[in-house]
């Protein structure tokens, strides 16, 4: 799974997933369609990328570092996400990335 789904998983944080690489949009290329629209629109060419109340927020390396943060929990708390769980999350965000950027030297900030 995805470093972000795992991170909302684990902190309670409810989400849609919309996975353009699937079956679903192969018809017609729209897959691809969706992927090069939202690329143009967010200036970013990683998946997944995340919205929060419509808003662009980023991908799984912002998600963490923001939530190290508390940046982002301020800004699910603005949309309307119930925060009753978040301080249960005992573990740095960090550990939800992929192994090779486990020595990601934002880690400690």
């Amino acid at each position: 799974r995805w470093t972000i789904f795992r991170l909302f998983d684990a902190a309670g944080v409810p989400y849609r997933a919309i996975n353009v690489d699937s079956f679903e949009y192969a018809k017609d290329n729209m897959g691809n369609k969706y992927r090069s629209a939202l690329q143009s629109i967010t200036d970013c060419n990683t998946f997944p990328q995340c919205f929060i109340d419509g808003a662009f927020f980023g991908g799984a390396a912002d998600a963490v570092m923001k939530w190290k943060s508390g940046e982002l929990q301020e800004i699910l708390i603005a949309a309307g996400i119930n925060d009753e769980k978040f301080d249960c999350l005992e573990v740095d965000p960090f550990e939800f990335l992929p192994k090779w950027m486990s020595a990601n030297p934002l880690r400690s900030k």
